[in-house]
């Protein structure tokens, strides 16, 4: 008889679902995010969206180090 423990997905266990799902999340995190921001320029945003999905990983990573800085600040950052 099959246990619960005995299911897996594909034959992934919990630690590799994990570590799936979690770049995959943080990828349609930074996604939701560009989409949301404002940006000083107007093309600043499609050339973001662009770079994070075309190139997931190292997009992401560049648009928290060099593409928060190009962000119109908020009312109660002002």
């Amino acid at each position: 008889m099959m246990t619960s423990a005995d299911i897996t997905f594909g034959g992934l266990g919990p630690f590799e679902l994990l570590l799936l799902t979690l770049p995959v999340a943080l990828w349609g995190f930074a996604i939701f995010e560009v989409m949301t921001s404002s940006f000083k320029e107007s093309t600043d945003k499609l050339i973001w969206l662009l770079v994070v999905v075309v190139l997931p990983v190292v997009g992401m990573v560049f648009y928290y180090a060099f593409g928060k800085k190009n962000l119109v600040p908020s009312p109660e950052e002002a």
